[in-house]
């Protein structure tokens, strides 16, 4: 064959380019670099064909090698930018673009991705700022206007963010990130028939691809779950395996979930296998269908969080409990010489058990506490057995732009902390003892704490010491999830709206010992919460 010259090659690679044909475009490029190394053209271009490929490291090994000729070559920056948000270089990519902005002030392109770095790195400020300045360079632009909603957003700023997002609908009606923005707006104000009529008219658009199409209908599942329509919800809700978009919505696996999977099926001479997702709140929550799962008398094996294999085994002897370790495969097609019939993922058994309110009135199990540890932390807490016993967590142990809302600092909690006839637990996982030590010299008092007691690790002494309690005090994480799956009076300090109270306002159907100690975001704090709390905790009988 033979061998084509540099002006062929050139033409190949430009067509290529133009027909989107981007291997076709690297192996031109790639020939023509073996021939004139040194010319920083061939490696630009073959960047950016990289980067339409998604080949994002290859992309930006490239590219660098062009900004390192030319630091000042404003298009190298900006494709140098991206490659290094892409790879998840975050600072270096702030560095990048914010130069590149001082170069050319009215760089929309930098603008646009600037903010998405600002974004992952938890800047608000900076967010807000660089996305109204795209605006400002391009106020006919739907992503600029959309960026700036989801800038409002992070903030908690929802007004401000469904404002933005009504204008970014009229320059584009149908730029497709707008439309799905706004309907997470509207669910995030507890607007879910709203929400719903979003969802459903992007669910209606032609076209739409299958990723973004399950990503919207498992994104719905929540506002109909929110609003009480279990059984469209926990349909809706199955569209979330194999799902690699980010958005306001935990993901349920990036793997889809194999058949044959469990639809409710006899399972009479069968084996089924249970399969964990999601956080350790979320497993606890769907493990309260256990009970039905014990009552089909069925060979059950259920693949679980390791911290709580010892007490679901205590909790539903029946079924058997094994460890997910992550380093195995997650469903075996044989498990003690038995066939896996069928499998299951823990978050899908809703679907099967609880489809109407009222299903939620079927018998449930408290978790069974380590009788050894129950009288250890018995004897512990005897000193103070003329007081109420308080267990309070104030944080998750995981804070972002988006989190924050919810929860708040302990020297806030001085409604509770100064009651003289409580006694505080400490139950706020993993480093805090600078907040406990502060509230501790601010308000004259103790808050027990154990150095032996691991409250993010070790759940056989976390609940044993729960149930040692009168109640538990928590915003929306792990510490209330355990208390109400131990049978504590828990006291959940959490926004209107929270999904999992699946359309009730004045109970947490998941667990009957759950007061929620409800807010709004638009009107309110977690702390005006506090309150409620105590008179709650005051009406309780004697400690």
């Amino acid at each position: 064959m033979q061998k084509k010259n540099r002006n062929q090659l050139i033409s190949i690679a430009n067509k290529a380019f133009a027909t989107s044909q981007y291997l076709k475009a690297i192996e031109a490029l790639t020939e023509l670099n073996a021939r004139e190394p040194l010319k920083i053209e061939w490696f630009e271009k073959r960047g950016i064909a990289y980067l339409h490929l998604e080949m994002f490291s290859k992309g930006l090994s490239d590219i660098a090698k062009v900004v390192q000729a030319e630091p000042n070559n404003q298009s190298a920056l900006s494709n140098f930018g991206v490659a290094l948000l892409k790879t998840n270089k975050y600072q270096h990519a702030r560095q990048i673009l914010e130069y590149l902005l001082e170069l050319n002030p009215n760089s929309y392109d930098a603008c646009i991705n600037l903010g998405t770095v600002y974004q992952m790195l938890s800047m608000p400020t900076e967010q807000i700022k660089v996305a109204i300045r795209a605006v400002e360079i391009n106020p006919k632009s739907a992503t600029a206007y959309n960026n700036l909603a989801t800038a409002f957003g992070d903030r908690g700023m929802l007004v401000e963010s469904l404002e933005t997002l009504l204008i970014a609908k009229t320059v584009d009606p149908n730029f497709l990130p707008t439309l799905v923005n706004l309907a997470h707006t509207y669910f995030r104000q507890g607007n879910n028939l709203q929400a719903i009529n979003a969802y459903e008219h992007i669910l209606s658009i032609k076209n739409v691809t299958p990723s973004i199409f399950n990503y919207v209908r498992f994104s719905c599942a929540y506002a109909y779950l929110n609003e009480g329509y279990l059984d469209k919800g926990w349909d809706f809700y199955e569209s979330g395996f194999g799902l690699s978009i980010g958005g306001h919505f935990v993901n349920r696996s990036l793997m889809p979930f194999p058949e044959p999977k469990w639809r409710g099926e006899d399972l009479s001479g069968k084996t089924l296998f249970v399969l964990r997702e999601q956080g350790l709140g979320d497993e606890l929550m769907f493990s309260t269908c256990f009970a039905d799962l014990e009552r089909l008398k069925a060979s059950v094996v259920v693949k679980c969080e390791p911290r709580l294999v010892n007490i679901f085994q205590r909790t539903y002897p029946s079924l058997e409990f094994i460890p997910d370790n992550g380093l195995e495969g997650g469903i075996p097609k044989i498990y003690k010489n038995k066939t896996i019939d069928y499998s299951i993922a823990i978050g899908s058994l809703p679907g099967i058990f609880r489809r109407k309110i009222e299903d939620f009135n079927l018998p449930t199990k408290n978790l069974i506490p380590d009788e050894e540890l129950l009288k250890e932390y018995k004897t512990r807490l005897v000193p103070y057995a003329e007081k109420k016993l308080v267990g309070i967590c104030w944080r998750s142990g995981f804070l972002d732009i988006t989190r924050n809302e919810g929860y708040s600092v302990l020297t806030d909690w001085q409604d509770l902390l100064t009651q003289p006839n409580m006694v505080f637990v400490n139950l706020q996982y993993g480093d805090c003892e600078a907040e406990l030590l502060e509230a501790e010299q601010k308000f004259g008092i103790r808050i027990l704490r154990w150095n032996d007691t691991d409250l993010k690790n070790d759940l056989e002494r976390v609940i044993a010491l729960m149930n040692n309690l009168d109640a538990v005090v928590s915003v929306n994480s792990a510490p209330f999830a355990l208390g109400g799956a131990s049978g504590v009076n828990t006291l959940l300090l959490t926004a209107e709206g929270l999904w999992t109270m699946i359309g009730q306002r004045d109970k947490f159907p998941w667990y009957k010992s759950v007061n929620p100690i409800t807010y709004r975001i638009s009107d309110g704090h977690v702390l005006n919460g506090l309150k409620v709390a105590v008179k709650f905790i005051c009406e309780l009988g004697a400690a």
